[in-house]
C-alpha cells in the first residue's frame, strides 16, 4: 500500500535525540538517548545504550533515571557513567553485574574518560569554593573555574591535575600521567574564543603548546608515544562546533604543523591509530560525510569511506572499532538517526532501532543542489520538496539558513530540529537549506571567508541559491520565505533590510544590533573575530551591518522568537527588531518564550514554535496547512 501520511508536529515532536557514541576496545558500542524535549520544566531524561561486539542495541537506564557520559575503560570491561539516580551527579561503574557509585564528589563532574592505567577515572570540576553569589548578581565576580580531577577506581581518592588559575573546556590524557588541555584564564563563555592548547602535568609548571593566534582550539588529542599531540583549529562559531584542520605538534622539538587533510575537507573528528602510525579522521567535504586516515610519516592520505549522509558529531566520542572501520549515529533523508557500523569488507550494519517507526509517512524528497554566487565561488546545498512533487515546479520556497556561521546543513534526517524541513515540506513548501561560505563543509579557507564580512558575501550566497531556483522553475518568485536561527536568525533580519522580495520571514534567536549584541551576550569576544571590527567605532561595520539600523528599508512581514533567557543572544536583540519593525508599520510577531535558553527545551514551547512558524508561512504565502 502507497503511504499516505504527512508529516506533523506529533511526528517532529517524537523524534529522539542520539549523542555521545562510545566504541570499547572489545568493539561494544555505548550511546546516550534522550527526548527532543522535556515535559515542562523538568529534566530532560537521558538514557544510555549498549551493544556487545556483533549484537543489537538495549538500553540499560531505568526510566526513572538520568544517565550520560559512557565511557569504556581501557580493557573495555567497565562502562563508566554518570548519573543523578541518587539524587546528586555521581560517577557509576557497571562491571556487567549492575552498577556501583564510584566514590563521592563534592560536585557534578564533566567531561569523562579513563586514564590510560584504567585505575582512574579523569574529568572536569567546577571549583566550588569560588561559587558565584546570586542575590545580588556581581557580574563575572569570583570565578569557577572548571580544574581536571581524578578518581581512583577502587579507593575513590581524589587528585586535582591542573592549576587553579587556569579553566579547563576540553582535555585528554597522556600516557605519561600529563594532560593536554584547551585551557583559558578566565571561565566565561567569551573566553573559550582566546582559549589556546596547554600541557598539564603534576609538579610541572603548565607549558602553553600555541600561543593564540586568532583561532579557536578543539578536540586535543595525544599520541601513544606521549610525544606528538594534534587538535583541530580554525576561526568557529561555537563551542564543540569544530570543523577545520588538523595541527600535529612535536612536544620534544616543539615543531608544528598543519597536516595535508585536502583543501575541500573540514575535520570535525581525529583519533590515533592504537601504534601511533595514523590519524584517523571524520568530517565533511562539500555535500559528503568523509572517513579517512592520515600516515604520520609519510603524509600520505587515505580516504575509505565518503557517502551521502549525516553523523551526530561529538569531540568527545570514540568511533574507531578495534578490528577497522567505525561506528557513528548516523541519518540520511529517508531514515531518521541511529546507530550504524561501518566495515571495509562488509559495509553498513545497524546496531539500534530506537525511532518510532515513520512507516505509512509520505517523506519528502531530498535533492542535491550547487550554484554559482556573484563572485563565481561554487556553493552547495540540500533542497528539499513535498512528497508529491519530486519534479518541483514553481512551488513556495522556504530558505532556511544554518547557525553559526560555522556549521553546516547536512543530508541528514530533517524530521526534528529547528528548520524541520520535513514538517515544511508537508505543507507544499520547497526548502532551501544553504552552505553558505563561513560553513564548515568546505575546509578552513571556505569557513574562513565570512570573517570581516557577515551580511556580505554569505548573503550573496544565499541570495544567488534563491535565484537559481527562481531560474530553473522550482521555485515560486511570488512566494518566497527566508529564515533561520541565531546567525541564521540574524542572516534572514539582514536579507530583509536588503531585499523587499521575500514574502514572509522567521527570525529565530537572531542578532539584529551588533554593537547591543557586543555588550549584552556572554559571548561579546566573537563578534570581534567575526566582524574584525572595533564596537565602539560608530558608522563602522558595526553599524553597516546591523539589520535595526537599516529598519527604514524593511517591508517584510516577520515572525521574531526567542527565548527570555537566551545569554548567547541576548533577547533584548528581539525587542530591538520588533520596535523597529513596529515604527516603521512592518506586520511584526514577536513571540518570547519563558525560560528558554539560546536552544529550546520545554516540549509544548516547541510544539508552540513549530506552530507559529507554519500559521505565519501559511499566512504570507498564501499556502494554508495541508
Amino acid at each position: 500500500m502507497e503511504p499516505t501520511a504527512r508529516w506533523t508536529i506529533d511526528q517532529t515532536m517524537a523524534y529522539m535525540q542520539l549523542d555521545d557514541l562510545q566504541v570499547s576496545s572489545r568493539g561494544a558500542l555505548a550511546f546516550v538517548a534522550s527526548p527532543v524535549a522535556a515535559e515542562g520544566q523538568q529534566p530532560l531524561p537521558r538514557q544510555i545504550w549498549r551493544a556487545g561486539s556483533g549484537a543489537a542495541a538495549t538500553c540499560v537506564s531505568d526510566p526513572a533515571q538520568r544517565d550520560w557520559c559512557p565511557r569504556w575503560s581501557p580493557d573495555g570491561a567497565t562502562l563508566a557513567f554518570v548519573s543523578d539516580r541518587s539524587g546528586a551527579a555521581q560517577i557509576m561503574l557497571d562491571d556487567g553485574d549492575g552498577a556501583i557509585p564510584c566514590g563521592t564528589l563534592p560536585g557534578e563532574p564533566g567531561a569523562l574518560c579513563w586514564l590510560p592505567s584504567g585505575k582512574r577515572l579523569a574529568f572536569l570540576l567546577a571549583d566550588q569554593a569560588a561559587a558565584p553569589q546570586h542575590d545580588p548578581a556581581v557580574l563575572e565576580h569570583q570565578p569557577q573555574r572548571s580544574q581536571i580531577w581524578s578518581i581512583d577506581r577502587h579507593d575513590g581518592t581524589l587528585a586535582c591535575h591542573s592549576p587553579a588559575d587556569w579553566h579547563v573546556w576540553e582535555f585528554a590524557p597522556a600516557p605519561d600521567g600529563g594532560f593536554v588541555a584547551i585551557a583559558s584564564a578566565e571561565p566565561f563563555e567569551w573566553a573559550w574564543f582566546g582559549a589556546v592548547p596547554v600541557w598539564f602535568a603534576d609538579g610541572q609548571p603548565p607549558t602553553v603548546l600555541e600561543a593564540w593566534a586568532g583561532r579557536q582550539y578543539g578536540c586535543p588529542r595525544v599520541a601513544p608515544d606521549g610525544h606528538a599531540v594534534a587538535w583541530l583549529s580554525a576561526i568557529w562559531s561555537d563551542r564543540g562546533a569544530n570543523g577545520g584542520a588538523v595541527v600535529l605538534l612535536d612536544r620534544r622539538s616543539g615543531a608544528r604543523r598543519v597536516l595535508p587533510t585536502g583543501d575541500d575537507a573540514s575535520i570535525w573528528w581525529l583519533g590515533w591509530s592504537a601504534d601511533g602510525r595514523q590519524l584517523h579522521l571524520l568530517g565533511y567535504r562539500a555535500t559528503a560525510a568523509s572517513y579517512a586516515s592520515l600516515d604520520r610519516a609519510t603524509d600520505v592520505l587515505c580516504e575509505h569511506y565518503r557517502g551521502t549522509e549525516a553523523w551526530e558529531e561529538s569531540h568527545a566520542s570514540q568511533y574507531l572499532l578495534p578490528a577497522g572501520g567505525f561506528a557513528v549515529l548516523r541519518s540520511s533523508p529517508t531514515h531518521p538517526c541511529e546507530a550504524w557500523c561501518w566495515q571495509p569488507a562488509s559495509g553498513w550494519r545497524q546496531i539500534s532501532a530506537i525511532q518510532p517507526s515513520h512507516a505509512g509517512m509520505r517523506l519528502a524528497v531530498t535533492h542535491a543542489v550547487s550554484w554559482q554566487s556573484d563572485d563565481g565561488m561554487t556553493i552547495d546545498g540540500w533542497l528539499v520538496v513535498p512528497p508529491d512533487a519530486p519534479e518541483p515546479r514553481r512551488l513556495p520556497l522556504v530558505t532556511w539558513v544554518h547557525g553559526g556561521p560555522a556549521w553546516l546543513h547536512r543530508a541528514g534526517f530533517t524530521g526534528a530540529g529547528r528548520e524541520a524541513a520535513q514538517l515544511l515540506a508537508a505543507q507544499g513548501y520547497a526548502v532551501l537549506l544553504p552552505n553558505p561560505r563561513g560553513s564548515t563543509n568546505r575546509g578552513v579557507a571556505f569557513t574562513e571567508a565570512a570573517i570581516g564580512d557577515f551580511g556580505g558575501g554569505d548573503w550573496c550566497d544565499v541570495r544567488s541559491g534563491i535565484d537559481a531556483l527562481v531560474a530553473r522553475g522550482v521555485a515560486d518568485p511570488a512566494r518566497l520565505a527566508i529564515a533561520g536561527w541565531s546567525y541564521g536568525g540574524y542572516l534572514a533580519a539582514w536579507a530583509i533590510s536588503q531585499t523587499d522580495r521575500f514574502a514572509a520571514a522567521i527570525v529565530g534567536a537572531g542578532i539584529t544590533n551588533w554593537r547591543s549584541f557586543h555588550g549584552t551576550a556572554s559571548i561579546g569576544a566573537w563578534d570581534r573575530l567575526g566582524l574584525r571590527g572595533d564596537p565602539y567605532a560608530a558608522g563602522a561595520i558595526y553599524d553597516d551591518r546591523s539589520p535595526v539600523l537599516h529598519a527604514a528599508r524593511i517591508t517584510t512581514p516577520t515572525l521574531i522568537i526567542h527565548g527570555a533567557e537566551d545569554t548567547i543572544v541576548p533577547v533584548g536583540q528581539a525587542l530591538e527588531l520588533y520596535r523597529a519593525l513596529r515604527d516603521h508599520q512592518v506586520p511584526v510577531c514577536a513571540v518570547i518564550y519563558p525560560r528558554e535558553p539560546h536552544g529550546f527545551g520545554e516540549r509544548a514551547h516547541i510544539a508552540d514554535r513549530h506552530r507559529r512558524q507554519l500559521e505565519w508561512l501559511a499566512r504570507w504565502l498564501g499556502t494554508p496547512p495541508a
